[in-house]
This record gives structure tokens, sequence and C-alpha cells, in this order.
């Protein structure tokens, strides 16, 4: 915020000095720019040097009481208390600011003491039930070993129960413990059938992921695919190892590797995301997203400003993809933006659930002027499909919209906080170049980070570079301007839109205990 500046106040120490200039001129001109702030005319200046020459009465103290007698020394102080004013309004409004911020900082850093005491108590609670998994794994080689050469699901059910409990098992133990058994079975020979392609360089794998291509259902662009080889699936470089580190709560050993060519951090194989992603609707002990709230009320702030910058085109159409329980959505709809979502993993959102697209292969193409996608790209398998498909479905000059955090090789290691490793949904890690490597593999010609280099806010664009830069600038001013915040933030102020009187002062009323206690009696 800009604080205009105060012209001092010419004191009685300063008068004294002014008294004491020799030259009549130069005092004439020097009090004019200290009282009145500005030059003196040529009429004045010879109308007051004869006055103060051959008038007797008319000495300097009087001159100088003249000048701030006057009504040009009064609409002076009068500017000079608007600017007072607007002073006092702009630091108000910063403190107001730091003391949100302050309230944000506090409750983060008690969100993230309690995430931490979650994780301990997860961890000690894990290596606990893993103790107890190898004594009872133990004890099962040692004693039963030759129940597990029996190969019928149902039969080894009936024959573990019998031995073990005594009995034979009900109905309802059989059916479970056969079902639980064949889909075991049924994932491991998923697995199995997975690592032999992997392993298969021949033909018909390409010809297999050429007719795996769009149109696809959109839970697979979050699933594992077999990968050519040890390639990026950013740009296609080489990979070279970087760091194995426990997964989804330590359950899983994952192998990170960076791209040598775009420098983007993934993991290859994460074969656990159908695990890591079945609780994704389930109620949390913690909550992973500790920032939901502020990243959409950012990023609604954001986009206000981007679109009063013409960045979109006038009354844009937004998608959030992958939008989650439609916050953001809801927020631009009572902004006054036509604004929808889709999402995978939410069956129906907490907010707009009237404007949730439930089939997101039926959306047309050249649909949508924005598509935004909150953290969702490091979640990504498949990014240039995903991002490939999300360009089909904007507009010709259409802008895609993603948060994500970036990743630097020189800063970033394996102790960085965006490798989420107890959920294990974290798989792709982008750099500024593989950023850059996906927009121009997509069809769009730059990309823009805003307000940010820290990725808060990045734009795919069709626009120049230039012409981007012109108006991201533009953006980042009304960031800056206290006027254009009101007017973002107004819209869910009862006060701002009128749907309340503001009294012209408190009205409180004194409760009559006695009278209440007796009626209650009565």
């Amino acid at each position: 915020m800009d604080i205009p500046s105060l012209e001092p106040i010419p004191l009685q120490s300063r008068l004294e000095a002014l008294i004491r200039i020799p030259v009549l001129r130069d005092f004439i001109e020097e009090c004019y720019r200290q009282i009145l702030l500005r030059e003196v005319d040529a009429p004045s200046l010879r109308r007051f040097s004869r006055r103060l020459r051959f008038l007797p009465f008319f000495s300097r103290r009087r001159f100088i009481r003249t000048l701030m007698g006057s009504d040009e020394h009064l609409q002076v102080l009068q500017h000079r208390l608007t600017k007072l004013e607007h002073i006092r309004q702009t630091v108000e409004h910063q403190q107001q600011a730091l003391a949100f911020q302050y309230q944000q900082l506090a409750r983060a850093e008690g969100a993230f003491e309690l995430q931490r005491q979650v994780q301990e108590k997860q961890k000690i609670e894990n290596q606990a039930e893993r103790r107890h998994s190898q004594a009872i794994e133990s004890l099962v080689l040692s004693k039963y070993e030759h129940l597990l050469q029996i190969d019928p699901p149902a039969t080894f059910v009936s024959e573990a129960y019998q031995e073990l409990l005594g009995r034979p098992p009900a109905k309802s133990e059989l059916e479970s413990g056969r079902t639980r058994l064949e889909v075991g079975v049924d994932r491991l020979k998923r697995d199995l059938l997975r690592k032999v392609l992997e392993k298969c360089h021949a033909n018909s794998l390409d010809a297999t992921v050429a007719h795996s291509s769009f149109p696809q259902p959109i839970h697979d662009m979050f699933r594992p695919r077999p990968s050519k080889g040890s390639a990026c699936r950013v740009c296609e470089g080489s990979l070279t190892f970087k760091w194995s580190l426990g997964v989804l709560s330590d359950k899983y050993m994952a192998d990170y590797y960076e791209c040598l060519q775009c420098r983007a951090l993934q993991i290859p194989h994460p074969y656990w995301l159908d695990e890591a992603y079945e609780s994704e609707n389930a109620a949390c002990l913690c909550n992973p997203d500790t920032s939901r709230f502020m990243r959409n009320f950012s990023t609604y702030r954001y986009l206000a400003a981007l679109a009063k910058a013409q960045v979109f085109p006038e009354q844009p159409q937004f998608l959030d993809f992958a939008g989650g329980y439609g916050l953001l959505t809801q927020m631009l709809h009572s902004a006054g933006h036509k604004a929808w979502l889709t999402d995978l993993y939410v069956s129906t959102p907490y907010f707009a659930s009237d404007r949730y697209i439930r089939d997101f292969q039926a959306i047309p193409e050249n649909s949508f002027d924005v598509i935004t996608a909150l953290e969702v790209f490091e979640h990504l398998t498949e990014p240039i499909q995903v991002v490939e498909r999300l360009r089909r479905i904007l507009k010709p000059e259409g802008t895609l919209v993603i948060s994500t955090s970036i990743y630097r090789p020189s800063e970033h290691d394996s102790n960085w906080v965006y490798l989420a490793r107890p959920w294990g949904q974290h798989v792709t890690f982008w750099s500024q170049e593989a950023l850059e490597a996906c927009a121009a593999k997509t069809g769009f010609r730059s990309v823009g980070y805003f307000p940010s280099d820290e990725g808060v806010l990045i734009l795919f664009s069709m626009d120049s570079v230039q012409h981007l830069k012109d108006k991201l600038a533009h953006g980042l001013r009304l960031l800056q301007d206290i006027h254009h915040f009101r007017e973002v933030i107004c819209v869910w102020d009862f006060l701002t839109r009128r749907c309340i009187t503001l009294l012209e002062e408190p009205e409180v009323r004194e409760v009559d205990i006695k009278t209440a206690a007796h009626e209650i009696a009565a």
C-alpha cells in the first residue's frame, strides 16, 4: 500500500529563521515555499516587496501572519488533513491485514502441531502393528505352514478355522474369507501382468498404449500405467535415481527419479495408488491439506485480479478441474462469474452442487475460457494426456491455471514436505523446465507465474510472452490496490451488500434477572 508523503509544518524555530533572511526577495520567496507550498507569483512578489519597504507597520512578522491566515493556507491545511486521514485509513487496513495474517499463522502452527502429533502417534501404532504382524507370521511359518499348501480358497478357510479354533467357519465367515483371498490373488495377478508388460518392448505394447489414449475414463488419469523403460513422463528424457523413501505411512517403498532433461522429480511405478485413493472420501484423523481454505480464497482473489487485468476474456466461463468440495466454484459464482466444477473422488460436492459436471468425458471441446487445476498436477501419472484433454475443452484462446509447488533440485531433498509421503498420492514434482516442456508439448505459447515465482498460480497461456507479461504486471498492481481488494471481498459482507443497516450507535439492553426468575418460577 502506498502511503502519501506529507510536507513538513513550519515550526516557530523555522519561522524565526525565515525572518533572519537578509535579502527581502529571498525572504518572500522562501515564505511562500514553506507556508503556501508554492513559488511566489510576480505580482505578489512586487506587492509585498513594496509594502515591506514603505509601510512602517507591515513588518516581516505581520507578513508571515498574513500568509498563515490566508484562505490559501487554510486549503493547504485541509489538504494536509485529507492526506492524514488517508494515511490513517491505510495504516488501519494494514493493521487489519497483518492481524488476519497473524491469526492464520497461529491456526496453521496449531494445525501443524496437531498433525505432527497424530503422525507420531500413527507411526508408533504402525510400528507396533508391524511387530505384531511379524510375530503372527513367525508363528504361522513355524506351526501352521502346512495349511499354506491348501489351494482352493474355500477349503483353506475351512481347514484354518477347524485347526485354529476347533470349529468349522460360519457361512458368513467362509464367504468373507474366500472373497478376500480371491481379491488378493486377483490383485497379485494384475501386478504380475503389469511387471511383465513393463519388460515387454515389442510392437504389441506400443499398440496397446496407443489404443488406450482418449477417450478413456477420467480415473485412468490418476492410475499407474506401464512406462517405456525409464523415460520421463513429461518430456520422455532419461531418468537418474535420487532416493528411496517409505510412502503410505511407510507401508511401501517408493523410488524417486529425476529427469536429466527437464529436471522433473517422479515416482515411475506408484503401484499403491489404488490403495492410496481408497479412503479419499473417508473422514481423517487430521486434514493433510491444512491450507485448503487459504489456497481457494487466495486463488479467487488472484483470478479476480487477472480477470480485471484482461488476462481472460470478458465474462469468462470457468471450470475447476478436480475441484474437490466446490469452494472455489461457489466463490466465483457468488461473485457473478460463470463457474462449474468436476471431480472424480467427490460424488456430490458440499458447495456448488448444482454446478457440478459428473461426466468429464462428456464435456464438448471449446467449452471454457479458463480451467483451474489446484494441487492436481502432482497426482498425475499421465500428465501430457491430461493436459491435452484439458486443452481440447478450452476455447482456442483459453488459459489453463494450475497450482503446484515448484521442485528446485538445488534446494529440495528427501526431507521436502511436499513429497507428502504419509498419503502416497504425490508422484510427479514439477520443475519450471518441466512445466514449460509440458506447455510446449500441448500447444501453449507461454507460461506465467502469478503473483510469485513459487508456483501459487501457474498460467499456461496462448498469449505471447510480452503480452502475457504486460497483463500480469497490471494484475500485480491491482493486488496492491486497497480499493480492488475491497471490491473483491465485499461480495460476502452483509453491510456492503446492504442486507443489514449499520447502527448509528451500539444497542445494548439490560436483562431483568429477578423478573425473569420470578416468571420461570411461576
